[in-house]
């Protein structure tokens, strides 16, 4: 049980160290899967093969504008590539400050007590329930309307009858619906 933690904790490592044993043995593992080729005959291939195809599958996944900053990258001289990569460990080490400060801010803003919000005064009447108009006021106003337009009133309790005879109706079931 020892020998497998042992190899688990050098696994941990090389991952994290990104040494050069373990991006080969990656690349084995990657043209293993993509190839279906047996892990262990895959190290008899010469590795510019496994090389070869790594990259190939990496640029033709790749958008138009990634492959321009691609080629950049290849076309640099050893100057432009370490003025490169001092200004991206530059950023990292901004980016890592930042969230620094963001993590101390969060840290202080958690301490602060929480503050209680009054709850909102009511400043609006209540609305009323709506009523119905009373008789004579239907009354006033047909009289009112123009001779051609005529209305005519139906008492509530026809519609509660209606709806409790439709209570129960399914409307997708074609028998009762076409009843």
């Amino acid at each position: 049980m020892a020998l497998a933690d042992d190899l688990q904790v050098l696994a941990f490592r090389e991952v994290l160290a990104e040494t050069n044993e373990y991006r080969l043995r990656f690349l084995y593992r990657w043209y293993s899967k993509t190839f279906a080729t047996p892990l262990h005959r895959v190290s008899s291939i010469p590795l510019t093969d496994v090389l070869e195809a790594f990259w190939e599958e990496r640029y033709e996944k790749m958008e138009p504008e990634e492959l321009e900053t691609e080629r950049g990258r290849l076309l640099e001289t050893d100057a432009e590539r370490l003025a490169r990569l001092i200004k991206e460990d530059r950023d990292k080490v901004e980016l890592e400050s930042f969230v620094e400060e963001v993590k101390a801010t969060a840290a202080v803003t958690q301490k602060i007590p929480d503050l209680k919000v009054p709850a909102p005064v009511k400043t609006q009447r209540p609305i009323p329930e709506p009523s119905l108009p009373e008789a004579s006021q239907l009354k006033k106003a047909s009289d009112s309307l123009p001779e051609n337009i005529s209305i005519k009133f139906t008492p509530t309790d026809f519609f509660d009858e209606l709806i409790n005879r439709l209570d129960g109706i399914d409307p997708g079931d074609d028998e009762q619906s076409s009843s």
